[in-house]
């Protein structure tokens, strides 16, 4: 069965069609999925949508932005995602701020090292949190992830 229209009407449904999106087989209201273009004059790793790596955010130093902004959730995602990019970021933070964010700074790097698979590194590190941090919320995990114990006081008898 074939139907025919008029021309006007056929005009009226492809123009439409073009102004939702249906033209080009999206549904209508649906947005492009594809990231924006980045703004003129900004580096295109750094335009809208293109999230910035957590070695080029360590990279590129402080900021006014980024001395605005606490560097810890950044850090705790690298931790699982990118370890070594994390290892970096921590050690920077712990250059710039020696007093800040001090124990979660060393948690952080117990669970970086582990996910970097730098076993040894990690014991070492464990040992430091567990004698600086002995009653942490996080000693419990760290002696999980390590194996690292506290060594008994004194002599056995």
């Amino acid at each position: 069965m074939t139907f025919r229209l008029p021309g006007a009407l056929v005009a009226a449904v492809v123009l439409l069609a073009a102004s939702t999106g249906c033209a080009t087989g999206d549904a209508p209201g649906r947005a492009d999925p594809r990231p924006p273009p980045p703004a003129p004059g900004v580096p295109e790793s750094t335009g809208p949508g293109r999230p910035v790596s957590p070695a080029e955010a360590a990279r590129r130093g402080s900021t006014a932005d980024s001395a605005s902004t606490d560097p810890m959730p950044a850090i705790r995602e690298a931790v699982v995602r990118s370890p070594n990019d994390a290892l970096a970021m921590l050690e920077r933070e712990q250059a710039l701020h020696p007093d800040a964010h001090a124990e979660e700074r060393a948690w952080l790097t117990v669970d970086a090292l582990v996910n970097a698979q730098q076993i040894g590194r990690a014991r070492a590190a464990a040992e430091d949190f567990l004698r600086r941090h002995p009653h942490s919320e996080h000693a419990e995990r760290i002696r999980a992830l390590t194996g690292v114990h506290p060594r008994p006081l004194g002599p056995r008898e």
